[in-house]
């Protein structure tokens, strides 16, 4: 049937147009006009008992072309086909070929002897009238948009609902507030009310002390009734007590008030080695991270290298060490004579300050000896060597040659001695002659032999 609103074609028995919905026409409008029947009525009815209805039937004012022989039994509109499948106009309802008034699709009103035939209106109104499970397609979708829109609205309240308890803290326990930069007490207080258990945990900072610097869980995590919350509190670096303590306990001490900048200087001392001697700042002092801390640990001291310094010079260097000194002898050949072979205790050796330091100065035996060669010989102007007697002009030269021996080389002249009767004597002297020989000197500093033998008149 085509809709007269759209004049779309629809589908076979339908009674609102599959396009937009509008309702078709069918017999139903005219049985509402002339019988008073409601659309209650009509909906899901096969047949229709008009039988007590003729009378109104007779005398309803049918606005429909070719009503008005509705009660010529002989009539039979030439336009009004029997529809394919169907049985005859007299015996079933069918429609008009096409009607005059506002109605289409009016079904052929049979007529016999004894008046109209109704039993038109015992069967259905149209072939096209739906079944009674069927919707309107359109009404239906209307009816289920309600439907969704609803129960939309419903989980949209419920949802709502459940947000709003949740974010008024009503259920599912409570956010942490920040209670960062607080006094540690006034957020203690705070997050107790929030029923929340409160432990502190002590952090070394530079922030003005018992304040919170964080808490663990963060703020803003939700957590149920009950639960621990922990402050980092603020708690000031202190320069620790020291003083007397072995460096590497100091150490850790300084470490632990997380300080950055510790210089160590060590400091001479008869403290045992690794003592610490001070503290600057003072123990007990409230500083910074990066406030610089100086620790003087004691060092022993140590007797310094003098090795090849004069005499003078090494004594002076060990008084500036707060050593005493004691100058030895030492014969070594090796060293210029005059100048520190070593030191006893050795260089290097860890001494108490105050105590005696011997300094062993190089000697040389030779220089002894020669000087002892020359000491000898210039003690006696006259000498016997070989056994001729010398008068003794000089000494030319003396050398060292090892072995505690000498070799000597002498300007003198030989004389002689002659007696005149016993009373008078005379000496008669030779040319100066240079004579040389050696002369080994014994440990003791005695002549031990001479060659060519010599003694001293």
């Amino acid at each position: 049937m085509r809709c007269p609103q759209c004049h779309t074609e629809s589908r076979a028995n339908a009674k609102y147009c599959d396009e937009c919905g509008y309702e078709l026409p069918t017999v139903a409008p005219l049985a509402r006009d002339m019988f008073g029947y409601g659309d209650d009525d009509l909906d899901g009815a096969d047949t229709f008992d008009l039988s007590g209805d003729t009378a109104r039937l007779a005398s309803a004012d049918l606005p429909f072309a070719g009503l008005d022989q509705i009660n010529d039994s002989s009539y039979s509109p030439a336009s009004a086909p029997v529809l394919a499948g169907t049985q005859a106009a007299s015996d079933i309802t069918r429609p008009f070929g096409t009607p005059a008034g506002a109605y289409a699709g009016m079904p052929q009103v049979a007529s016999g002897p004894e008046g109209p035939n109704l039993d038109w209106a015992r069967r259905s109104f149209s072939t096209d009238a739906p079944q009674p499970s069927e919707q309107p397609p359109a009404k239906a979708r209307h009816v289920a948009r309600n439907v969704a829109i609803v129960a939309l609205c419903l989980i949209a309240l419920a949802t709502a609902a459940v947000g709003v308890t949740y974010s008024l803290e009503m259920w599912g326990g409570h956010v942490i507030e920040d209670v960062t930069g607080m006094d540690a007490n006034q957020a203690t207080v705070l997050l107790s009310e929030e029923g929340f258990l409160v432990e502190r945990t002590l952090v070394k900072s530079d922030e003005v002390e018992d304040v919170v610097l964080s808490t663990d869980p963060q703020p803003g995590t939700r957590m149920a009734e009950g639960s621990t919350i922990t402050l980092a509190v603020s708690t000031p670096r202190i320069v620790p007590n020291i003083v007397g303590k072995p460096l590497d306990e100091a150490k850790s001490m300084i470490a632990a008030e997380e300080f950055a900048n510790v210089e160590v200087v060590e400091k001479k001392s008869n403290d045992a080695e690794g003592t610490v001697l001070s503290v600057s700042p003072a123990a007990g002092t409230r500083a910074k991270a990066d406030a610089k801390i100086t620790v003087e640990a004691a060092v022993p001291y140590r007797v310094p290298s003098v090795v090849g310094l004069t005499q003078d010079e090494a004594v002076a260097m060990l008084q500036l060490e707060g050593y005493s000194s004691k100058v030895a002898s030492v014969y070594d050949e090796g060293v210029e004579e005059g100048r520190v072979v070593g030191t006893e205790p050795a260089a290097g050796s860890a001494l108490a300050s105050g105590s005696e330091v011997v300094v062993n100065v190089a000697k040389h035996r030779s220089t002894e000896l020669i000087a002892l060669t020359r000491s000898w010989l210039k003690d006696s102007s006259r000498i016997n060597i070989a056994g001729t007697n010398y008068e003794l002009g000089e000494v030319v030269d003396v050398s060292y040659k090892g072995e505690n021996a000498c070799a000597y080389t002498i300007s003198a002249r030989p004389y002689e001695t002659h007696s005149w009767f016993g009373v008078e004597s005379e000496t008669r002297y030779g040319n100066y002659e240079r004579i040389s020989g050696t002369i080994t000197w014994g440990s003791d500093d005695k002549v031990a032999s001479t060659n060519p033998e010599i003694k001293r008149l």
